[in-house]
């Protein structure tokens, strides 16, 4: 039962994966700086976004939204989107000085 459990979540994390690209640094000057630069930091920290990215959008959707129209999907995810985009402009803003 535990291992169907395991499972249940590891499919659904793994199938929001592609959908969790929107997670990812949306500001192109930190992604040409990182690439310059060679920054490892950057690309740890974006696989740790795409996979908290997924986790997000499999509890969003499989766990907590009962009604999947595109009313619930655009309801539910501004105020993520929202948050990832202030998220990522702090993170910008502090590093730029």
């Amino acid at each position: 039962m535990i291992l169907s459990l395991i499972a249940f979540i590891l499919k659904g994390v793994l199938t929001k994966i592609p959908f969790a690209v929107l997670g990812l640094s949306l500001i192109p000057q930190r992604w040409t700086n990182a690439i310059k630069e060679k920054d490892i930091l950057f690309s740890i920290e974006q696989v740790l976004r795409l996979l908290l990215s997924a986790i997000v959008l499999f509890f969003v959707i499989d766990i907590m939204l009962l009604d999947l129209t595109a009313t619930a999907f655009f309801s539910n995810f501004a105020v993520i989107f929202g948050l990832i985009l202030i998220f990522d402009s702090r993170m910008y803003m502090y590093s730029a000085k």
